[in-house]
């Protein structure tokens, strides 16, 4: 063997041993995020009013539908959304109006669709007989739904 190239290649270990043992460089720290870098927090939910509980639940058009396990009719009413047999809407915003709520939503109808569109929609709810509410599309009349769970 040549020892030169054996002392070289042994100080050439011994070398990056010593940098394996050295602290990492440092880099900066990131700047921290400026408000305008965040994302925008989402919707507090409806801006003018809110749905009362008496017509939160689930509604169907018969307590006979109230009975079967899905049913075209059936809505579910939460605070921030309803939810329908072919689809759901986002509640954006809520005004109590002749003793019942117009509610415009965001409606994402998914029944058959390819490509699901959001679309503006506007409800009426107004609480009815026996717990169960009326409910329609704004300037139709509406249909009686019965309440299918508890209120």
């Amino acid at each position: 063997m040549h020892e030169p190239a054996l002392a070289s290649s042994l100080a050439a270990l011994l070398a990056l041993g010593a940098c394996a043992d050295a602290p990492p460089p440092t880099t900066p720290a990131a700047p921290a995020a400026e408000p305008s870098d965040r994302a925008p927090a989402p919707p507090a939910g409806p801006t003018e009013d809110r749905l009362p509980d008496a017509v939160l639940g689930t509604f169907d058009a018969t307590a006979d539908e109230c009975g079967r396990r899905t049913t075209m009719g059936r809505l579910t009413v939460a605070r921030d959304t309803l939810d329908f047999y072919y689809g759901y809407a986002v509640v954006d915003s809520v005004a109590a109006r002749d003793g019942g709520h117009a509610v415009s939503a965001t409606l994402y109808h998914l029944e058959g669709a390819v490509e699901v569109v959001p679309e503006p929609a506007t409800y009426r709810i107004e609480p009815g007989d026996g717990g169960g509410i009326a409910f329609g599309v704004e300037g139709r009349a509406p249909s009686a739904l019965v309440r299918c769970d508890a209120p």
